[in-house]
Formats: C-alpha cells, structure tokens, sequence
C-alpha cells in the first residue's frame, strides 16, 4: 500500500482505538497496463480495471527491487516472478519510477490545494520514503534512482524502514510510552508483505533506538486477503456465471478493498453482517446468500477469509517473541 501525509504532533491524554472509513488515505501499490505496453492506470482505478485480452495488472513489483526478498520471505525466484510479473520492455526499477510518477503528481496537486502556489513557492517540501527492514544501502539507493528519475528532487529525499517509521509514530501520538532499557516490537502488517522488527530504547528523550535483534517477515499482507476474498466469491457465487466476470469481480473486490475489510472487527458483534449490492442481477438464492439483488456477507464468512492470514501474523509474532526473550533476556512491550 501507498499513503501520503504531512508531519503534525498533537498531545494525546486517552487510548485512541483507530478508525479508518473508504476515504482514508492509502491506496493499493498497482499499475495497469494495457496491451500496448502502456502504464495508464494506477492504485484503486487500476485494481478496478476490466482485464482484457494482453492487458496485465502489476503488483508487488517493489520486491523485485533487490535480489534478496526470496530468501528474506522464504520463496523462490520462479515464485516471485510470478507473484509480480513484468512489463516486457520495462526493469523492475522502470515499473518502479512509473508508479511514483503517478504518486508524485497526486502528492503535489494535494500539496497545492491545501497549502497554495504561494506558500509552497516559500518552502522546501522534504520527502521520507519507508522501505522493507532488511534492504542495505545498495537496495536504497536503486529505489532512491527511481525516485528521482520520477521527479523526487535527490537532495530532498530520505528513507526511514518501515517497522521503524511506524514505531517513531506510535510515540509522536503518544500512543505508547517507552523507557530506557525497553525492549518493543513491531509489527508491520502491509499490503503485500508483514515486516517484524525489534528495537531496544538506548535513551528515551531524545528518543534513540538500536535493532535488538534480526527481523523477519512474510508474504501475508492485505493483498492475501483480497485474494481469500476473491476465492470465497467464486466458490459462494459458483451457480451465477455472470457474477463471476472480471468487471464482476472486481467490483465486489472493491468494495471489500474499500470498505468491509476496513470496517471489519470494529464491534464485537457475532451477528454482523456486510451487503453488496449487485446492479443489474435482481434475483434470490438462499443459498449463495442473494436476495433481491443484494449479497449479504456473515461475519463467519469474513472469518474464513481472514483467519490464514491473522494466524500467518500470529504465529510471526510469536516466533519473533520468543526470540528477543531468548536474546535480549527482556520482556517484550505489547500494545
């Protein structure tokens, strides 16, 4: 997934159960491109284009910006090329600048309607970029390229990893509070890919961190659960032919994108259920759980599709517990 947002602090004095609805800020990582070889769309449009017969969407390309991320997430290279397939006459790293062409001009049309020309005339706008924790310096600077190639201005630009930007977050809102000798844990549950990395306070105020241990992940980020989605519609709607075209079914994945997948947990309501409407196919079917044209989802059913993914995560974040009490012999902050 791919977000902007200007820095801001405010003082927090309550625990603050976070929220998000379909205008949030972050937009999935993918291109679509046609059978031109042209890149036309990008983020929610190009996840809700109609593939056609030469046309391919592209995610996860950001993986094949190193070398490593087979042996880092445990696949193989014939798995990840499949997992994020290429244009034909573009790099990894061309895909890459393609992508953050798209992000760049949405980020400097929003910079304008909310600071103005004039203001923006008389500032310099610095850019932080968040990368996978186990990248080194020649990983960096390649997505560095790509970014200036895009139009990032080079001396402007820094990078941050991800686990660590979330955790600098977390105590910018005051969200948690940590001491000296504190050893934390992040979990960084994105959209293609889960990142956990340990970090040990070496002072508070100002606050300075080290790496208490190495870092590990996996391939179960959001972008699994649109995929589980997508699997439980085809065997739910398996009887209407219709329903299963690719305009069909990204429509439906969609809205589970935007908004039931966001929206999901936030009670604790066991009887709660999620309604699609389906345009155009005003029919009953009991079974498949359609009535007058509506499919309505069970929170059972959301379950199923979420269940791989939150054990995938569990079982990570348990791993990597009992590792930094082995190593660090300290307990570990869990919030």
């Amino acid at each position: 997934m791919a977000g902007t947002g200007q820095p801001f602090q405010r003082q927090v004095n309550r625990d603050i159960k976070l929220q998000l609805d379909s205008s949030f800020s972050r937009c999935p990582s993918v291109l679509f491109c046609n059978s031109s070889r042209e890149i036309s769309a990008w983020g929610a449009p190009a996840l809700e284009k109609t593939l056609q017969r030469g046309d391919q969407r592209l995610v996860w390309f950001k993986l094949l910006l190193t070398d490593r991320c087979g042996e880092y997430y445990d696949i193989a290279p014939a798995e990840l090329q499949q997992l994020a397939p290429q244009v034909a006459n573009k790099t990894g790293s061309q895909v890459v600048t393609a992508f953050l062409e798209f992000l760049k001009s949405h980020l400097d049309g929003q910079l304008k309607l909310t600071f103005g020309t004039d203001v923006l005339s008389r500032v310099e706008v610095r850019t932080t970029m968040t990368v996978p924790a186990f990248w080194n310096d020649k990983e960096r600077n390649i997505l560095r390229l790509a970014a200036v190639n895009a139009g990032f201005e080079e001396m402007r630009l820094g990078f941050v990893t991800e686990p660590e930007a979330a955790a600098l977050a977390c105590v910018a809102q005051n969200y948690v509070h940590f001491e000296t000798g504190d050893v934390f844990l992040v979990t960084d549950a994105g959209g293609g890919t889960v990142d956990l990395i340990a970090y040990k306070v070496l002072k508070d105020k100002p606050l300075s961190l080290k790496e208490a241990i190495a870092g590990i992940g996996e391939l179960c980020g959001s972008t699994d659960l649109n995929q589980g989605f997508e699997k439980f519609l085809r065997n739910r709607l398996k009887r209407h032919v219709k329903l299963l075209s690719e305009t069909s079914i990204a429509c439906l994945i969609k809205e589970f994108n935007s908004i039931i997948k966001v929206r999901f947990g936030e009670t604790d309501d066991e009887n709660e259920v999620y309604k699609i409407s389906l345009p155009g196919y005003d029919v009953d079917d009991t079974e498949a759980g359609i009535a007058d044209g509506v499919l309505t989802i069970s929170r059972a059913d959301l379950k199923i599709v979420f269940q791989p993914v939150v054990t995938k995560i569990v079982v990570l974040v348990s791993t990597q517990i009992v590792s930094i009490v082995r190593t660090a012999q300290k307990e570990v902050k869990v919030r």
